[in-house]
């Protein structure tokens, strides 16, 4: 395989300029994603010289891109300020893997029980890029104003979610995706960087990692990754709950243990799931190199 093909395993993680000389790949359906990627709750109508700015495209690239995401349904256009909006299209590609997201309607029960017995908002995520994508959510703390939506992000260093899904890799490809996070948004590496460095020694030594009020000052949180057999994806799991820092013994105490045993009876269900016979009979079988 050539050099240059090899981070491409690391989902997301690869510039396409990287690539520029790899046949296999299209650099026209890279600058469409990147034309999709550019809108956001912030910002969700552009214009092409918005697109031009966020994704660095030539004006006539872009023009194109945007022309053709409009005809394919992917984007649309209002009539009167000609801006674009993210369209129908791109929610119907969304649903298909919410609904056959085999960890979310297992998880979904252990998590509300989870979340009764704590108080705490419990969350699952997985990685896209520099961020975490939250999947699916038991809310009990109604007092924590910051409880995202389903298919919703966060930057992955400003919080423990996200830090566990840095960090639950083998060790090459977690420096990997750190020497990335770096490039991508170097100031926000920086604010983040003395938390990551004592959630890598907490994920050593004990398996998990803790927010102390990074995202807002009063929100606090612990996670720990779950590994998924049926997709082969590592998802990460969260306790949040607004409370104050003299509180934090709380969440390491009382609810640490009642989050890993959950996470393993969250695991121990997918390897069930994953040995039953209508998991694998669809599958086809792997052709020889």
């Amino acid at each position: 395989m050539p050099a240059n093909r090899v981070q491409i395993k690391l989902a997301g993680l690869v510039d396409p300029s990287e690539l520029s000389g790899d046949r296999q790949f299209s650099m026209n359906l890279a600058r469409g994603l990147e034309v999709l990627r550019a809108f956001s709750i912030a910002s969700p109508a552009l214009g092409n010289k918005d697109l031009c700015e966020i994704t660095g495209l030539p004006k006539a690239t872009v023009a194109r891109l945007t022309y053709t995401l409009v005809m394919l349904g992917f984007l649309s256009q209002d009539q009167i300020d000609q801006k674009y909006r993210l369209g129908p299209g791109v929610l119907s590609l969304a649903h298909p893997l919410l609904a056959t997201m085999a960890i979310r309607g297992i998880a979904r029960p252990f998590m509300q029980r989870l979340a009764s017995e704590t108080g705490c908002s419990v969350n699952l995520g997985v990685r896209d890029r520099n961020r975490v994508i939250y999947v699916e959510a038991a809310r009990a703390d109604r007092q924590n104003p910051l409880l995202p939506d389903i298919g919703s992000s966060r930057p992955l260093l400003a919080g423990a979610i996200g830090r566990v899904l840095v960090l639950a890799n083998p060790a090459g490809q977690t420096q990997h995706i750190i020497n990335r996070l770096k490039t991508f948004d170097p100031a926000a590496y920086e604010k983040h960087s003395t938390a990551l460095r004592a959630d890598v020694a907490l994920f050593r030594r004990e398996g998990y990692c803790h927010a102390r009020g990074d995202w807002h000052s009063d929100i606090h949180a612990i996670a720990v990754a779950v590994a998924d057999p049926t997709s082969r994806e590592t998802y990460a799991l969260n306790c949040s709950l607004k409370i104050s820092s003299h509180e934090n013994e709380h969440l390491r105490e009382n609810v640490l243990p009642k989050l890993k045993a959950i996470r393993d009876e969250i695991e121990h269900a997918l390897r069930d799931e994953q040995c039953r016979p209508e998991h694998w009979r669809g599958s086809k079988p792997r052709k020889s190199s």
